[in-house]
This record gives C-alpha cells, structure tokens and sequence, in this order.
C-alpha cells in the first residue's frame, strides 16, 4: 500500500518534472531550431540566476510548512499560525531581493549578470515576487499528499508558458526573450490556480506569529545556503564556462544537460512522493517499511540511469537540431551526475526528519567548492566535457560525505550507509559497462548487454530485501 502510494505520486510529479523545470524537453526541439547556440545560452544563463536567487525568496520555509503539517497534525490553530507567519515572510523577503536587484542596475552598479541584461531578468524579477503561493501552497498540498492538485499548479504554467513561447518565438520572434515571458505569464497563471486549489483565507493571518515564525525559520533558514549550493551546482558550471569560453559552447552544453535533467526530474519526483509517506513511517517507527522502500527507490534510481544512457543516443539527435548533436558525448557523464544528484536529495530526506538541517549546506557547501575548483582545472584542458566531469566530482563528494555523517551519528547503516553505497557501485559499474560496450557493440549485442545487467540489479535488490528483513 505504501509503495502504490509513492509510485502514484511520482506519475504525477514525473509528469510534472517532464513538462516543467527549466528548458522543458517538450520545447527542446523547437528552441534549439528557433534560438541560436548564443540565444540558448542567454536563456539558460537567466534561468540559472532565477534557481540561484530562488533560496533568498523562499528561506526554506515552504519545507518548514511541510514538515510541521506532521508535527502539528492534533494543533491545527498552531499550523495556521506557522504558515501565516511563513507566507508573509515569503512576500516581503522575495521584494526585498527584487528592489535589491533593481538597485543595482538603477544605481548602475552593474550592467550585466553572467552577460543577461535588465531586461531578460525582469520576467526572472516577476517570477520571484509571484512565488510564495506556489511554493508554500504547493508544498501543503504535497503534505496532504494530494498530489495530483499540487501537480496542477504546475501544469497550468507548463501549458500557459507553452503557448505563449510558441506565440511569441514564431510569431513574434522574440528569441530567449520570449521564452522569459512566456514562462513568467506562466508562472502568473499558476498563482491564480493555487488560490483555487487551495483555501488561503482557512490558513491566513493578518498578524504574524513571533514564537511560530522562529520555529518556522529556525527549520528553513539552513535550507537557504544548501538551496544555493544545490543550484549553483546545477548551474555554475555554465557561469564558469562563460568566463573560459564562447556563449555559443553554453549553449550546446546547457542543451545536453537539459536532457539529462529528464532522469533528475524522475529522481525527484519519486522523492517528493516518498517523503510524506518516509515522514508518517518513522514517525509510527515502521522501520522496516521505511527501509524496504528506500532500497526499492535506491535500485529504481539505477535502472533510470542505464535506461537513460541506453537511449539517449538514438533520442537526442531527434529532439535536437543538428548544430546541437555534437554535444551528445556529454549525456553519459551527465546521466552519473544527475544520478549522484538523485541518491544525495533521497538521503537528505533522513537529515530532514532529524531536523538537522543545518548539516545540508555543510555537505552541499563542501560539494560545491569540490564542484568548482573541479570546473576551474578541467574546463581549460577538457572543455565542455570537464566542465560535465565537476558535475560527477562534486555530487558523489557530497554522497561520500553524507555516508561519514551517518555512520558517525550511528544511523541504521543497512539503510542509510550499505544501501546508497551498493546502488551507487552498481550504477556506476553498470554504466560503464553499458557506455563502453556501446561503442563497439551491435544495437542487438547493446540490448542483450543491457537486459543481462538489469538482471542482475534485480537480482541485487531481491538480495538487499532479504537482508533488510532480516535485519
């Protein structure tokens, strides 16, 4: 039962990863034949400063909303309260860094940032006001594990911002500008359908709560630095690619990392379905059904990536234009990135549940200087495909990390230190296996190759479940 709950949630939230979250894939192939490799680079330069502002307007306050609904279940007056205070809060911290923008370009401070001008952040600048209801009504809905409500707040945006790109690049031919647009008008959209799906004046205070917003705060504010080093390891590759070479080369490498999202989006939608239900387990301390389901999504999280590296190659030529294709080296280095990526965010859900969120950005802190100092050897030797290789660096130091933590709190090391490590060892090896043979390999040879290793990760995880019963 537990288990259908969390792969129903994730349909809907891999609908929603597919359809939204940056470059959507739906819109790869119109963007790529429509913007030029500069154009491209612009856009995803601006989308990579929106995630990297993100954190300073939500102050991780619609997690903190999410994991009360749990701890205040019997005290609903005490969770008004909590999210009262969290939704202001929200509001005035994303004015606050709006008007500080602003200012820096009125004030002529700067001109640029990463080579965007004002204008291309202005719909980045609307987004960030518009987003308190999004997150913090999104993540309530989530808690209350109505996921398919929580998804339609985004798939009003993702159909909006479709149309619109389609109007405004075709018709209009606005390039990376009209994409901006049209995923701000998107994002405008979604707030109008939260306030429909959700009833604010049942949660809303005029007043803020001092002693629930401390509470609130004192949960997500360590969320703002681990926020920022999670995005800045998504993207600041492209920022330091910038700096050494062309923002054609951002271009072709931000659309081979559009792709690789795909998997990422499919890893955290399985997490975010998960989480309530790994929330409600430990706390009817079923540990043994939260272990069995954490070594199933550990298994699933590999079979995503041989999948993805499986097919990727006969995929993104397809989806992209040809001056794009060459960048498609770069999807298998990408694929081990992204699962890190996966496997690091499924084990934060534990350090949540602690309540120890102030040892988030520690490792994502530590990862992303990994990350960079990485990008800044690599780049200039390797190029684009250095830049892919910071990404694997940085997510699995975060993962080793995380490992030592646990065995140094004394958590259950079956789940926590045993589990991660064996899936990220098969994933790895496997990978490998299946990149290399498909080099020299027949597509039939390649597809009895890829069948004999995922028997044997099935066979890897029917053992990790008796060892977990027995446990």
């Amino acid at each position: 039962m537990q288990l259908k709950r969390v792969i129903k949630g994730t349909f809907w939230y891999s609908i929603v990863g597919v359809l939204t979250s940056g470059v959507s894939l739906i819109l790869l192939p119109l963007l790529t034949r429509v913007l030029s490799p500069t154009e491209f680079g612009v856009l995803s330069t601006a989308t990579a400063v929106s995630l990297l502002l993100t954190p300073f307007v939500t102050l991780g306050l619609g997690a903190s909303v999410a994991r009360y609904f749990y701890e205040y279940k019997d005290d609903e007056s005490k969770f008004i309260s909590l999210f009262s205070a969290s939704f202001w809060v929200q509001l005035c911290a994303g004015f606050v860094v709006v008007l500080f923008i602003c200012g820096l370009f009125w004030f002529e401070v700067i001109d640029s940032i990463a080579g965007v001008n004002f204008w291309h952040l202005a719909p980045v600048m609307i987004l960030l006001i518009s987003n308190p209801p999004r997150d913090i009504g999104g993540q309530l809905l989530t808690a209350q594990e109505k996921h398919r409500n929580s998804c339609m707040i985004q798939i009003s945006a993702f159909s909006v911002a479709t149309l619109a790109t389609f109007i405004l690049l075709l018709v209009f031919n606005q390039q990376s500008m009209g994409r901006l647009t049209a995923k701000c008008l998107g994002g405008l959209v979604s707030v109008f359908v939260v306030f429909k799906l959700l009833d604010f004046s049942m949660y809303l205070k005029p007043r803020v709560d001092p002693i629930e917003l401390r509470v609130s705060l004192r949960y997500g504010l360590p969320l703002i630095p681990y926020g920022f080093a999670m995005g800045a390891m998504m993207y600041s590759d492209r920022l330091i690619l910038e700096h050494y070479m062309k923002m054609e080369d951002v271009g072709l490498f931000s659309a081979a990392k559009t792709v690789a999202m795909g998997a990422n989006f499919i890893y955290s939608s399985t997490t975010r379905s998960w989480m309530p239900r790994y929330l409600d387990l430990k706390s009817a301390s079923k540990e043994g059904e939260a272990s069995d389901v954490q070594w199933t999504k550990m298994i699933f999280f590999v079979i995503v990536a041989l999948v993805f590296v499986q097919l990727a190659p006969y995929v993104y030529p397809v989806i992209v234009d040809k001056e794009y294709v060459g960048s498609g080296d770069l999807l298998p280095i990408f694929a081990l990135a992204i699962y890190f990526n996966g496997v690091f965010v499924s084990q934060a859900t534990y350090i949540n549940y602690l309540k120890k969120n102030a040892w988030l950005p520690v490792f994502a802190t530590i990862g992303l200087a990994i990350n960079i100092a990485s990008c800044v050897f690599l780049i200039p030797q390797y190029g684009l495909s250095g830049a892919a290789w910071s990404n694997v660096v940085g997510f699995f130091a975060m993962n080793m990390i995380l490992l030592i933590f646990c065995v140094v709190y004394k958590s259950d090391l079956i789940e926590r230190v045993y589990i991660p490590f064996a899936a990220m060892l098969v994933c790895g090896v496997s990978m490998y296996v299946v990149c290399e043979f498909a080099v020299v390999g027949s597509l039939v040879q390649q597809s009895l190759l890829f069948c004999a290793v995922l028997i044997c990760v099935a066979g890897l995880w029917l053992l990790g479940r008796k060892l977990i019963s027995n446990k």
